[in-house]
Order: C-alpha cells, then structure tokens, then sequence
C-alpha cells in the first residue's frame, strides 16, 4: 500500500512540475491552454497510473489472446539449452547489500518529504489570500 501511494505521489508531482513548465513555455498564449495544461495536472492526482493499467488488463478481448498465444507457441527461432555447471551466484552476499528491513523506511521518508512540501507551500497559499483579503477589505469603493 506504501509503495504504491509512493509512486502515485512521485509522478503525480512530476506531472505537476511537467505541467508548470509548459505554464511557463506557453505564459503568452491565451489562458485557456493554461486551464486545461492546469487541469490534467490535476485528474492526475485523482486517476493513478495502476488504476489505468488495471483498467486495461481487464479490457484485454480474446483475438488479442488468441493472436498471443499463436506467437507463443509457434517459435519464429529454434534454440538449445546447454547444460551449464557452477554456481552464477557467490556462495553469500556481500556485506554492502542492504537487507529488506533497512528498505522499507524510504517510502515512509518519501511520502514525509512530499507532505511536508505540501503544507509548505499550502501555508505560503493561505498567507497570500490572507493579504488579499486584508486589502479588499481595507478598500473604499471608487
């Protein structure tokens, strides 16, 4: 569940990032491309990749299948396996390889590092409409 919040968090701030920058290419044309660049910006935080790519798997049809399974049981190529002896492995791992306790607290650091960014910048948001707010109520009608 981690791992795949995680990743879900990661290309959802790249894709914002990708999107601020073609903000910032496009700042002279009309607003419009700016809304909608904005906009699948956002549904990418609500539609994850995995969901799409479930999707998909499910929607698979049966020529695709049936065309599979023609390529995979008809070789295009003939091959032989030799018998190999020895060990491909070394006999035990070596003491740099970390063990898979030592893992798992990155993911945990990751989505930590990402929240915090947000709060960051939803604080500094919060400030500025505070000031504007201020300012329209310290205004006079002209």
């Amino acid at each position: 569940m981690i791992a795949t919040l995680t990743t879900h968090l990661w290309q959802s701030t790249f894709f914002a990032f990708a999107a601020g920058l073609l903000t910032f290419v496009f700042r002279k044309n009309r607003a419009q491309v700016r809304y909608w660049l904005w906009l699948s910006a956002s549904l990418k935080f609500f539609v994850p990749f995995a969901v799409l790519v479930g999707l998909g798997s499910r929607l698979e049809n049966t020529t695709t299948r049936q065309i599979a399974t023609q390529i995979t049981t008809a070789p295009a190529i003939a091959y032989t396996m030799e018998q190999f002896s020895g060990s491909l492995l070394p006999e035990r791992l070596p003491p740099s390889v970390p063990s898979a306790n030592a893992i798992r607290w990155i993911p945990l650091a990751i989505v930590g590092l990402w929240l915090c960014g947000f709060l960051v910048i939803a604080l500094i948001r919060l400030q500025s409409w505070q000031r504007i707010r201020a300012a329209v109520l310290t205004s006079t009608p002209t």
